[in-house]
């Protein structure tokens, strides 16, 4: 795992964990327009960068997500969000975190929190297969119309696909061999995830959010029997996390007011 800081680290401690096959840059994107002095920390996960070692679980990059806060004296976030699989990473550090770092408030965004059989999974793996090579192409507009031709994937990006240039873009600026050992496992991230109990106080601090068009929002029915206290919110036609994407900056303001309520 790589793990970058944006901001002040005196300020109040914020994890934002990037989703499937991004890294931090991708984060950034809307981060750097929120107008709340905080202390941004940005993980990149295992298996998605350059030379990284394997990405084997949800829980081991939890485990070295808290080491790193431990080792860098983080005893409480005020905000922990996670991205799409992303979102699976950061229930994990949540679960793992109780009893020794505070998480104030939550936020997971597009997370396709599903556990669907065996084969689903391996046809998932083979589109996610496909879905890796794209890191190999010379642009973003060429990598996007490749997805767009991969049915699944061309329903996961929606209509308005040029929203997601700019995070393609960030994928693509280091030229990265995504391992077969990772693709399998994040595989299993997405759609073998087993929902842990939190209780009704920590079930007040977490917001799920989705679009109303995006395949993860048919996880929300899930969330909601296993989660009624925590709050849920959807927004519409913008595809798979696609309120960062197109409107980073509207993003970043609903984000600053979601801390300082």
């Amino acid at each position: 795992m790589r793990i970058e800081t944006m901001g002040n680290p005196a300020a109040p401690a914020m994890l934002f964990i990037p989703g499937m096959l991004c890294t931090a840059e991708s984060v950034r994107i809307f981060a750097r327009h929120m107008k709340t002095e905080a202390f941004l920390i940005l993980p990149t996960l295992s298996g998605h960068y350059a030379g990284a070692p394997d990405y084997i679980s949800k829980e081991a990059e939890a485990e070295a997500i808290l080491r790193w806060l431990k080792e860098h004296q983080v005893t409480r976030l005020a905000l922990l969000h996670g991205t799409s699989m992303g979102a699976e990473v950061a229930m994990e550090v949540l679960r793992q975190a109780q009893g020794s770092i505070e998480v104030e408030r939550c936020l997971f965004d597009g997370g396709p929190f599903f556990r669907f059989p065996w084969w689903f999974r391996r046809v998932m793996e083979g589109k996610f297969t496909q879905m890796a090579r794209l890191m190999q192409y010379d642009s973003p507009e060429e990598a996007l119309d490749a997805m767009a031709k991969i049915h699944v994937l061309s329903r996961i990006i929606g209509k308005n696909r040029q929203k997601y240039v700019p995070v393609l873009r960030t994928m693509m600026t280091e030229k990265r061999s995504i391992s077969p050992v990772t693709v399998r496992n994040i595989t299993e991230t997405c759609y073998n995830y087993q929902l842990p109990v939190f209780d009704d106080a920590m079930q007040q601090r977490m917001f799920f959010l989705y679009s109303d068009d995006e395949p993860a929002h048919m996880a929300k029915k899930r969330l909601q029997r296993a989660y009624p206290g925590a709050a849920y919110k959807d927004v519409h036609g913008l595809g798979h996390c696609g309120w960062q994407m197109s409107d980073p900056e509207g993003y970043a303001a609903m984000l600053d007011a979601y801390v300082n309520t």
